[in-house]
């Protein structure tokens, strides 16, 4: 159970950390209006890579991050879409 936590810790910290790399120094793109999701919803990030947002989840944009946010906003799922050699 500690280890799950602490992955869970890892994973959060990591992701806030690509966020605020991915926003860093770029110009601010405009946001998307949160969404509120009424069914399951097949989705695509901003480079087309599909994913499911749950219902009652709300949905936005901001340039290359897509945050699928819970109904009690105390949980998030990031992507953010990079482009990498490897």
């Amino acid at each position: 159970m500690k280890a799950q936590r602490l992955l869970c810790l890892v994973l959060a910290g990591a992701a806030a950390t690509l966020l605020a790399r991915a926003t860093e120094g770029a110009p601010q793109e405009p946001v998307t209006k949160a969404q509120v999701l009424a069914t399951d919803t097949p989705s695509t990030t901003t480079a087309g890579h599909t994913f499911i947002a749950p219902a009652g989840w709300s949905l936005r944009t901001r340039g290359k991050v897509t945050v699928v946010e819970a109904p009690e906003g105390d949980a998030r799922v990031v992507f953010v879409d990079v482009e990498a050699k490897d």
